[in-house]
């Protein structure tokens, strides 16, 4: 019997181990985005298990995204990991990312971004003392879509855990079966709780009201390119209006309403215009219905 030649021994070897570095991300020819030691950046493919409404083509990248945003991003995201005696989960909540990372990893996301193509994903890795946290990250109708394999070394399919919804957040409703004690409990319809949305012009248009006012704080005299309330209203009226008339294509109407939104940040109204103000927003798919509730409760709460 012939013995095998060690140099193809070695090769075969070198595939394996290629092999399944590539299957992490998806991707063999995943491009490297600039990274710390204690995370790592990549660009990948849309592979993965994603539903087939989920393609990469409709993918809006390249999307710039403030470092600012990115920060607060990271820093809202939440989940739990323990059982109340009847199968439920415990209300209390467990920070993702620590908000060094969140600082330190916003710059690096915003690049990446900047270098992803429309049949790409972000691929974030976070290493902690308790095990990896990794997701996928991508832009789909001005919504940022985050997916997590695992948070904190704890699997999305084995694990005790689910996002807890914060702010501005939604599921994605996959119509997954959580195997899981809770899912035997619940009948097993639970839906994925591991794949959080948060409606990105909104989101950027709020951190931005926030910083403008700030730095307005204490100061007198114009607010320089900001809009009066009631004139917010008007033009976002107008966007829906020349919208609906097909005067305005899908891309040109969402690029518009955000601007409008950002200027008008932290431009208060009249709690009825306020109101409608949010219900246009949410009927126009600009804010999550979540995010509508709560901005809705919160303007009812002053009445």
């Amino acid at each position: 019997m012939k013995h095998k030649n060690p140099l193809t021994l070695i090769c075969i070897i070198a595939f394996l181990l290629l092999s399944s570095t590539a299957s992490f991300s998806g991707s063999g020819s995943d491009e490297e985005a600039p990274s710390k030691k204690t995370f790592k950046v990549i660009l990948a493919s849309m592979g993965g298990n994603y539903p087939s409404s989920v393609t990469g083509k409709d993918n809006q990248h390249p999307y710039d995204i403030p470092e600012e945003v990115f920060s607060r991003l990271l820093s809202n995201l939440s989940y739990r990991n323990k059982r109340k005696a009847m199968g439920g989960w415990e209300e209390n909540s467990v920070p993702i990312y620590s908000d060094k990372t969140a600082a330190q990893a916003a710059k690096y996301l915003r690049e990446a971004f900047l270098k992803a193509k429309p049949g790409q994903k972000v691929v974030f890795t976070n290493y902690t003392s308790k095990g990896d946290t990794i997701c996928d990250i991508f832009v789909q109708k001005e919504t940022m879509n985050w997916k997590f394999s695992f948070v904190q070394g704890q699997s999305s399919t084995k694990a005790m855990w689910m996002l807890a919804k914060g702010y501005m957040q939604d599921y994605y409703g996959t119509g997954t079966k959580l195997l899981s004690v809770q899912g035997l409990l619940g009948g097993g319809n639970y839906e994925d709780l591991t794949w959080v949305q948060i409606p990105l012009i909104q989101y950027i248009a709020e951190v931005k009201g926030e910083n403008k006012i700030v730095q307005e704080a204490g100061g007198k005299g114009d607010k320089g390119g900001s809009i009066d309330g009631k004139d917010k209203l008007e033009k976002m009226k107008k966007l829906a209006a020349m919208y609906h008339k097909k005067l305005l294509t899908e891309d040109e109407f969402r690029a518009k309403a955000g601007e409008l939104m950002q200027k008008s940040a932290g431009e208060k109204l009249e709690i009825e215009s306020e109101l409608e103000y949010l219900k246009i927003l949410k009927d126009e798919k600009l804010i999550s219905k979540d995010a509508y509730m709560q901005k809705r409760n919160m303007v009812l709460e002053k009445f």
